[in-house]
């Protein structure tokens, strides 16, 4: 798909590498509402977020993710408004790093790191916007836990629709959480697709919680 925007028929377009040291950004504005967020492949603390940051990325892997970011944000203001504004609030930068073989794409958060994304390269706009949604609900959730006791016992085991493994109280409390705006997104979008979603993180959650 990054391919086919990034040549026309029968000519290829040659997109200089950006300058080491340079700083890049995803912007995106819709319906009057913007938002430009960091992405960043430099920084050596980038891999404190629990995943594998990408090497350098080239300008063609950068213009991919504009591209992509561009689509979804696009989708977000328009069908999904309340949850971009909230987006403009709290996402503030953007790590890419290696893919799972595994999985469809990966993401994660840190308690440690307010509004940062680690995050895979989206295979498509929905997954990009539903990656983002998922990550920034964990860091809203992660600043009120930093202010707040939610849990009377937040070690204690139990039951996670979405791991193999026994989890925390905190743990699931933020699966349900996040996956609650995963649904939420899955609701609002048409198609076959989005009916199995919704249908199967609405279940889930609802066992969660």
């Amino acid at each position: 798909w990054a391919a086919h925007q990034l040549k026309s028929p029968g000519h290829a377009v040659t997109v200089p590498d950006p300058p080491l040291g340079r700083a890049v950004f995803l912007e995106a504005d819709h319906d009057g509402l913007s938002i430009r967020v960091r992405l960043e492949d430099a920084d050596p603390r980038r891999a404190l977020l629990g995943l594998t940051p990408t090497p350098r990325l080239t300008a063609t892997e950068i213009t991919y993710w504009q591209i992509c970011f561009t689509a979804a944000w696009k989708r977000l203001v328009a069908r999904h408004r309340p949850q971009a504004e909230l987006l403009t609030s709290v996402l503030q930068l953007i790590v890419p790093v290696a893919p799972d073989p595994a999985a469809r794409g990966i993401s994660a958060t840190s308690a440690d790191a307010y509004g940062a994304v680690a995050m895979s390269t989206p295979p498509d706009a929905s997954a990009f916007a539903v990656g983002l949604l998922h990550e920034t609900a964990h860091s809203l959730l992660n600043a009120v836990t930093q202010l707040f006791d939610l849990h009377t016992a937040p070690a204690t085991l139990g039951y996670s629709p979405w791991r193999d493994d026994p989890r925390p109280a905190s743990g699931i409390l933020h699966g349900a959480y996040a996956y609650l705006a995963v649904t939420r997104f899955w609701r609002a979008e048409p198609g076959a697709v989005a009916t199995f979603e919704y249908a199967r993180w609405r279940e889930a959650v609802t066992t969660a919680t």
